[in-house]
């Protein structure tokens, strides 16, 4: 076949493929799915183009601008280490230009030649900008070869508006690059999982492995943990490239495969285009049906949470069941009611009341009322009658006998039976058995019969009427009763027909939309030639196009010029500052202030009435020379903490990986008796701590355990498949407590002591790593030889809760506090509201002992990158709260190769630093990696800074025992009669002194650290309601609220515990920095508490005395106070709808602001608790401060008199102390 042939195949393919998608676009847009149709649109303009478009997304410090660079061969695109990319930049191949799109939909054109340092300033303009396109010539790039450069991720929200919102719908292939230190984080493995759920083909990038060091960890073990890190989530890419720009000599460098990668692409390029337009077209109409479904089911919402997880066949039944139920219940009612008559009628028809005993007695009756019948001569009529009444009384007890037995047990059981109450029975009277008898009657058997069966009918007569009413109810109670379970029948029946109802309806919304996706898919995949929708497309894109307003680049520049805001900062510190601002040279003041305080003790030993103040000075000036130093270190998991504390420390001690390890609490210790250099106690986590921390991870899966057994089982039942990607690090956790408890067991609680080379293991590996509670290292090294304790905390994103307790307490106790932050690595959520805490905490310390150290500075290109990246920091700190940040650049890895001896460097290491910093070695390498301007600001803070507050303490002891010494040669010169005059003075002065102090009032004191605590206890929740905005648009945000409605729902709920966790922590977090406001303002208290007594005891003339403010210390409260639910919520949550409702039109807005009013009740409850509590504890602290304050004054006071008198009492020693006080004088 000729190419002429095989071109025109090649155009007819394209064009049907273009009408296909014309097709499906046309249909899209009746639907009104303006987002997806516009998306369509650009599909089909690609396919007529044939346009192969390349996309490249990553966390923004991850190089992508420079691989795009390297892999054109031009540069091109703006690169840096902090945030340039806040729009889509897409290169591809034409006449030399650029283009810029505004989001108001206007236009630059931007001519030859280009600017780059413009195009930066234009790509960082999100607001305004959606995004620029640049036309490079084919010998860059080749025809018909597009690549995107999307912005840098570094937020889970970044990653979802990326994925959906930057233009990827156009890509053929993805490329998302990370940072060699930054593989395995979740914001990865969540934006890979959106690429994926896309159906893109997916190239992932590892770069920047020139940072590698393979004394670490071996670059194929490094290389098989990523690897098998994506593969435990699932995340199957097409290939994973290891790659680096900055030393292509890299054995491991993969950078000639992805070129090699580029021109199969381009080979391929035909098939790839419109097997992605198709596919991508296809994921556009599902997500359009889906979106059409779930408003419909919006609009039918009663009827789908009707239906839900019901089945029509089964309902049908319940329905036919239930109805076969009522209508043979209904016979029932009517055969109950028949039977219940039935049965009183069948006890009376039954009953024997005229056995042949009572016919007999009956018999007798009626003989006795025939008119022949008489009895005895005399006294006849008297006796006949009472003859008959006698037999009367007879026949009278013998039926009533007969009722009880026929008839009234029966009817008891009858009434009992009906649960109806028998009312008592008719009274059978003598006169009716009498009136019965028919008159003329004569006696004979017929007749006989007839009276007893004349007796029998009445009594059954009366018996009826008797409980007629009874009969009534029985009947309206038995068809009461039946009807209220017809009823119920009803109900059910009812119910099952509404649930029919709502299954047509569903099942009719869903067949519709079923239809119309298979319409829209039949669109796309049919062989028509749908000539009109490529018109109609056509027109569409050309409308577009003239609607665009043309502007020219001095358009943009004035725009740009006048919203553009810049922010000059004024503690930038360079080397060269940072060495001027160091105190260098000579002994510390403290170590001069120590040796001053021994001489003034050994000078005042000699005399014994300055004993107490020669030992206290003697105690004091060790105290000055033993001096400890706790220094804290802070940062976020591979920010470098470890590498860093090694150039500390001047040695590889701490483990370095670029993989994220669990949090253990490291301290590098002076050596002790009892410990030597180089041991290492492992301290291991109490069963109970253990369990919580487990329990803690186990509640996201919905578990808790009961004890440490019951953990490890479900820790190891989790199933991985079915977690999200936030809950991937408690899974991590769970997965490495299940594999290393039986090697651990016997061990929970102990202690063990091992050498430091073995402590590693207990650091970075998981499985022990994860039941360590913290290590001591016992190192000796230049830092500990100052008296320096370095702890190695939890990094800031450390899923254990009580880390931010342990946190807390470094902070407030720690000497120093270094926080390290990567040079290119963005401040992550836990990073933010750690720092956060910092700047509320910052001013409540009488120093600023805060360092902020920007570590891995050698990745800098030249110095103005290395200021941008040192003024994006400190801008950021700014933004926390941290005013005037001391910010230090510094190369931890190059601090450390630089302080080794030559010979002890690997060929691999001298070939870095003479790559890096040529021939430089000693002081000057050290200075330029940044390690000299940091140390020696470092050091100049510990020797002298913190040094003030004890040198003032010192002098003020110098101070007082040189007046003391003074008063006690003034009295000793005095005369014997003056002696004997102010000794009485003295004891009575004394005495008066100590009254004084005991009488001082503290309750307006009490009254203002009432009213402070209330004060900052109100700001409490005002700042926490102003944050929760943010908190709620980061807890309900986009990336969460997916799947279905019915899914939709459910992350709904998740959303909502998020914010209620982060409006708690917030609050705790802000009771933490008002416990070291209000601890700060009872020494405030206690300080005014002085001056308040020294004024008062003036007039006594007694001793100064100097409140050791360093010597006052609190046990913080601890924050226990929950922070309840809210009532409301559920209500409110009902009102959601649908995501896009939500997000789109205006249903985010309603919820949150509905949310904030329910939120305020809690919050407010939360203070008012809280401010019961910090009042009680720390009322309790200030008074027992205040007593031990007075204590030591009253102690003072008593030796300083008694030194006095001694003065008077011993006048012989006037010369001895005269010299002495020549001798401090001289000092």
């Amino acid at each position: 076949m000729n190419r002429a042939r095989i071109t025109e195949q090649s155009e007819q393919q394209i064009k049907s493929a273009a009408s296909s998608i014309a097709a499906a676009y046309r249909e899209l847009k009746k639907l009104g799915s303006k987002g997806e149709a516009g998306a369509v649109l650009d599909l089909y303009e690609k396919v007529k183009t044939q346009q192969f478009a390349i996309a490249f997304c990553g966390h923004f410090s991850a190089g992508k601008s420079s691989m795009i660079n390297e892999l054109i061969g031009e540069n091109i695109l703006p690169s840096s280490p902090i945030p340039t990319s806040a729009n889509v930049v897409k290169v591809q191949n034409g006449t030399p230009s650029a283009k810029i799109l505004l989001r108001n939909k206007g236009i630059v054109s931007v001519d030859p030649p280009i600017d780059v340092s413009e195009i930066k300033k234009w790509a960082k303009n999100g607001e305004e900008i959606e995004s620029i396109e640049i036309n490079v010539d084919r010998t860059i790039l080749p025809d018909r070869i597009a690549i995107y450069d999307t912005p840098g991720i570094d937020s889970t929200d970044d990653a979802h508006k990326v994925a959906t919102e930057s233009a990827l719908h156009m890509a053929d292939v993805v490329f998302y690059i990370m940072d060699y230190n930054h593989v395995l984080s979740q914001l990865n493995f969540t934006f890979i999982r959106l690429l994926k759920e896309q159906g893109k083909k997916l190239y992932l990038i590892v770069n920047q492995i020139d940072k590698h060091n393979e004394k670490e960890i071996t670059f194929r073990e490094f290389t098989d943990k990523i690897k098998s890190g994506f593969k435990s989530w699932d995340i199957e890419p097409e290939e994973i490239f290891f790659t680096t720009i900055m030393d292509r000599s890299h054995s491991g460098n993969q950078l000639q495969e992805i070129k090699t990668l580029f021109q199969k692409f381009y080979l391929a390029k035909e098939e790839w285009i419109q097997e992605n337009a198709f596919s991508e077209t296809e994921r556009l109409i599902r997500k359009t049906v889906q979106t059409c479904l779930d408003l419909d089911e919006d609009r039918n919402r009663e009827a789908f949470e009707t239906a839900e997880g019901e089945d029509e066949n089964a309902s049908e039944q319940k329905a036919v069941h239930f109805l076969g139920k009522m209508e043979t219940l209904e016979k029932d009612v009517v055969q109950k009611k028949a039977d219940a008559a039935k049965r009183f009628k069948d006890i009376l028809d039954n009953a024997i009341l005229m056995p042949f005993q009572t016919r007999e007695l009956a018999k007798n009756y009626i003989e006795s009322r025939q008119d022949s019948f008489k009895v005895g001569v005399l006294f006849a009529s008297k006796k006949t009658e009472a003859e008959r009444n006698v037999r009367l009384h007879a026949f009278y007890e013998s039926v009533q006998e007969n009722i009880k037995t026929q008839i009234n047990w029966h009817l008891k059981d009858y009434f009992h039976a009906h649960s109806a109450v028998m009312k008592e029975e008719p009274v059978l009277s003598l006169e009716r058995l009498a009136a019965l008898i028919k008159p003329g009657a004569s006696l004979n058997g017929n007749y006989v019969l007839q009276y007893c069966n004349d007796v029998v009918e009445d009594i059954k007569r009366t018996f009826m009427s008797h409980y007629r009413p009874e009969l009534d109810q029985i009947t309206i109670e038995t068809e009461k009763n039946a009807q209220a379970e017809i009823q119920q029948y009803k109900v059910l029946i009812s119910e099952q027909e509404n649930i029919l109802a709502a299954l047509r309806k569903t099942k009719e919304v869903r067949q519709k939309w079923i239809s119309t996706e298979s319409m829209l898919l039949d669109a796309l995949y049919s062989e028509q030639n749908h000539a009109v929708a490529m018109e109609e497309a056509d027109l569409v894109l050309a409308a577009q196009e003239a609607e665009v307003s043309k502007l020219t680049v001095e358009d943009l520049k004035k725009n740009a010029n006048s919203s553009e805001e810049t922010e000059i900062l004024d503690n930038v510190p360079n080397g060269e500052t940072a060495v001027n601002r160091a105190k260098t040279g000579g002994p510390s003041r403290l170590e001069d202030e120590a040796e001053k305080l021994e001489s003034a003790a050994a000078i005042l030993s000699r005399l014994e009435l300055m004993k107490n103040r020669s030992d206290d000075m003697k105690r004091f000036s060790e105290r000055l020379l033993n001096r400890d130093f706790t220094v804290s270190l802070f940062g976020a998991f591979s920010a470098g903490k470890s590498s860093f504390a090694n150039a500390l420390i001047g040695e590889e001690l701490l483990p370095v990986s670029p993989n994220p390890t669990t949090a253990t609490i490291n301290r590098i210790v002076p050596p002790d008796q009892e410990h030597q250099h180089g041991t290492a106690l492992i301290y291991f986590k109490k069963e109970q701590d253990l369990l919580d921390e487990i329990n803690l991870s186990l509640s996201h899966f919905g578990k808790k355990a009961g004890n440490i057994l019951e953990a490890i089982q479900a820790a190891g039942q989790i199933d991985s498949r079915k977690s999200s990607d936030k809950l991937r690090p408690h899974l991590q956790f769970l997965m490495a407590v299940h594999r290393g408890f039986s090697a651990i067991e016997k061990q929970m609680g102990t202690e063990m002591s091992i050498s430091a080379a073995e402590f590693k293991a207990f650091v970075a590996d998981e499985e022990k790593a994860c039941f360590t509670e913290s290590v001591s290292v016992y190192y000796d090294c230049a830092l500990t030889k100052m008296g320096v304790t370095l702890v190695d905390t939890p990094g800031a994103d450390s899923i254990n809760a009580r880390h931010t307790n342990v946190a807390f307490e470094f902070i407030k106790k720690s000497d120093a506090i270094l926080y390290v932050t990567y040079y290119n690595h963005a401040f992550s959520a836990a990073d933010r509201e750690f720092l956060i805490q910092l700047g509320r905490v910052k001013d409540t310390f009488e120093l600023d002992k805060m360092f902020f150290v920007i570590n891995a500075s050698d990745l800098a290109k030249d110095s103005e990158e290395l200021i941008d990246v040192v003024e994006h920091v400190g801008d950021n700190l700014r933004r926390f709260g941290i005013r005037h940040p001391k910010l230090y650049p510094m190369s931890s890895y190059f601090s450390l190769l630089g302080q080794k001896p030559t010979g002890e460097l690997s060929q691999e290491e001298r070939n870095r630093l003479g790559s890096k910093y040529q021939e430089l070695q000693g002081q000057e390498l050290l200075q330029r990696t940044g390690f000299l301007p940091f140390m020696n600001a470092f050091m100049s803070f510990l020797k002298e800074d913190l040094a003030d507050v004890l040198v003032n303490s010192a002098i003020n002891q110098f101070q007082q025992s040189k007046f003391m010494l003074e008063r006690l040669i003034d009295e000793a010169a005095s005369s014997q009669k003056d002696r004997e005059r102010k000794s009485q003075e003295l004891k009575n002065t004394c005495t008066n002194m100590l009254q004084t102090m005991e009488g001082y009032s503290l309750q307006q004191k009490e009254e203002l650290l009432q009213k402070e605590i209330n004060e900052l206890l109100f700001y409490v929740k005002q700042r926490v309601m102003l944050r929760f905005t943010e908190f709620f648009n980061e807890a309900f945000n986009s990336s969460v609220i997916t799947g279905s409605v019915k899914e939709q729902k459910n992350a709904l709920h998740e959303s909502w515990k998020e914010l209620h966790q982060r409006i708690q922590f917030d609050l705790h977090q802000e009771s933490r920095a008002t416990i070291l406001r209000v601890e700060k303002y009872i020494l405030y208290l206690l300080s005014e508490m002085h001056e308040e007594m020294d004024q008062a005891l003036k007039r006594f003339n007694g001793p100064e005395y100097h409140m050791g403010k360093e010597d006052i210390q609190f046990k913080s409260l601890e924050i226990e106070t929950k922070l309840h639910e809210a009532e409301g919520k559920e209500t409110i949550l009902k009102e959601f709808k649908n995501a896009r409702h939500f997000f789109e039109e205006g249903g985010k807005k309603n919820i949150m602001e509905k949310m904030y009013t329910m939120m305020e009740n809690p919050v407010q409850t939360f203070v008012d608790d809280s401010a019961g509590v910090f009042y009680t504890y720390y009322l309790s602290s200030f008074n027992d401060s205040v007593h031990s304050e007075i204590s030591r004054r009253k102690g003072d006071a008593v030796l300083y008199y008694e030194g006095l008198l001694k003065a008077l009492e011993t006048p012989g020693l006037l010369e001895t102390m005269k010299k002495s006080l020549l001798e401090l004088n001289q000092l």
